[in-house]
């Protein structure tokens, strides 16, 4: 019996060292879980902050590109339709660069230009012991063209006193040439052009002057306007000489 009762003996000493020991262990697994658990959530975290982040640059660089885009497009838009609208503006006589003034208007194909002007003269006449009188005496209307650099175009026409319908009315060409500009004092002329003869019959138009009726001698003695085919030179000697225009006109 002695030697039964200590084999027991160890048996619960040994189970009583154990218990301690396994306790032990499972507390420090434990807490090892806990913190891979906390490290590996703390990752994840870190990479879903990153992957928010290069989402959220990605997103930023898209939007960027989309509104660069739509700039260019604006851009281009707006070139297009500044290109293909007419720019209109109105130049008075004393400020034409080419033809007599008017309206001018780009035109959106090349660097041509073309204006539009013209004047009117109506009269009314209350005179004693005669019957009074309106008169559409003129109806004027100025065509020019700027078609390149060296060349424009220059149209006059005209309609008096109702036209050609009515007593005494007419419809006419009064001038219809090109210019081929060379330099300031030797150019090239060709067409209808009015014959330089008497200044009135260059310098016609009634809003040059201060009344629609014309000299006495340009109206029964120099025929004005007199317009003939020809062509020839004209420039500017300015300012020793002046201005001239030399031209050959046919009969």
């Amino acid at each position: 019996m002695k030697f039964l009762k200590v084999p027991i003996s160890l048996m619960f000493l040994v189970s009583f060292m154990i218990q301690p020991v396994y306790a032990q262990d499972v507390s420090e697994l434990k807490t090892m879980i806990q913190e891979l658990r906390s490290e590996y959530e703390s990752k994840i975290e870190m990479l879903e902050n990153k992957i928010e982040q290069l989402e959220t640059n990605q997103q930023r660089q898209v939007e960027a590109k989309v509104n660069e885009k739509i700039i260019t497009l604006k851009r281009d838009l707006e070139k297009n339709i500044e290109e293909q609208t007419l720019n209109a503006e109105y130049v008075g006589r004393d400020h034409e660069r080419f033809g007599k003034g008017g309206m001018v208007v780009d035109l959106p194909v090349g660097s041509s230009q073309v204006s539009v002007g013209g004047y009117m003269d109506h009269e009314f006449e209350n005179f004693e012991n005669t019957d009074s009188t309106f008169d559409q005496h003129r109806w004027i209307i100025n065509i020019a063209a700027q078609i390149g650099e060296r060349l424009r175009f220059m149209s006059e026409y005209e309609i008096e006193h109702g036209g050609p319908d009515q007593p005494g009315g007419e419809a006419k060409v009064e001038q219809a040439y090109v210019d081929y500009l060379i330099a300031d004092w030797v150019n090239f002329r060709a067409g209808a052009v009015l014959a330089p003869f008497g200044r009135t019959n260059i310098y016609h138009d009634s809003d040059l002057r201060d009344l629609t009726s014309r000299p006495l001698v340009a109206r029964d003695i120099i025929p004005t306007t007199w317009t003939e085919a020809g062509g020839g030179f004209f420039g500017d000697f300015y300012p020793t000489i002046g201005a001239y225009e030399d031209l050959e006109v046919g009969y």
